[in-house]
């Protein structure tokens, strides 16, 4: 058995391994019984590159490669700022533009405060504004398949259930922002505020109910006290 060393090349040569799989410069060569014989750098096992013929020596320029270029991986991203796995599909479902308010998604005018509700953009808690859970995820499927109306029903139903009939108000005055004049938005937020503004009429009735009840007994009163005179009277 006799070392060979490996002929220079431009490029540095490299063996397959049929053992491990490895492409890489061998660890050495050796020519035995007219083979040549490498050994894999990597799991260091033995395999043949071919015999040879006559003096001539098969050279490694026969399974050189030329080196790969070296593509440039981005950095990898913090745990702390991956987002949510829901939002993937859609970054502009919960995303405010920097020109509406964060709360309440009016328009900005360019002062500190919103002009709508009042929100001091410098102390906003945005974490306070999100969604609850379970509307987020609601919200990601119904964006996802925005035009089926059962999804919209659904969801409507669970937040006036559960008291989140403003959270979801937002949302929908948030895709509006995405998607000026969508209809299904439109519709969506006059409904929420129809059912937002039924329990103020219920409240609203009870008031009517007792204001009449008062008219009615003043009348009563008035009628009460005018037949009393007139009795007084006709006793005169």
């Amino acid at each position: 058995m006799s070392a060979l060393a490996p002929r220079k090349a431009e490029a540095p040569a490299r063996v397959w391994c049929p053992h491990c799989a490895c492409l890489d410069a061998p660890g050495c060569l050796t020519l035995e019984d007219g083979q040549v014989l490498a050994s894999c750098a990597r799991c260091e096992r033995t395999f043949s590159l071919g015999h040879t013929r006559g003096l001539l020596v098969p050279t490694l320029t026969l399974v050189s490669l030329e080196p790969l270029p070296v593509e440039p991986q981005p950095p990898p991203v913090p745990l702390s700022s991956a987002k949510p796995a829901a939002r993937a599909d859609g970054d502009e479902a919960f995303l405010v533009p920097e020109t509406q308010c964060p709360k309440c998604i009016a328009p900005r005018d360019g002062g500190a405060a919103c002009p709508r509700c009042g929100l001091v953009f410098a102390q906003a808690d945005l974490a306070s504004l999100a969604p609850p859970s379970w509307l987020a995820e609601r919200w990601m499927n119904v964006w996802n398949d925005w035009n089926n109306p059962a999804r919209h029903r659904s969801m409507l139903e669970r937040a006036l259930q559960l008291d989140a009939l403003p959270a979801l108000a937002r949302l929908y005055r948030l895709r509006l922002t995405w998607a000026p004049g969508d209809l299904i938005a439109e519709e969506a937020s006059a409904e929420l505020m129809r059912r937002a503004s039924l329990p103020l009429l219920a409240t609203q009735r009870p008031d009517l109910k007792r204001q009449r009840t008062q008219r009615l007994l003043i009348g009563l009163l008035c009628l009460f006290s005018a037949l009393i005179a007139v009795g007084v009277w006709a006793v005169r």
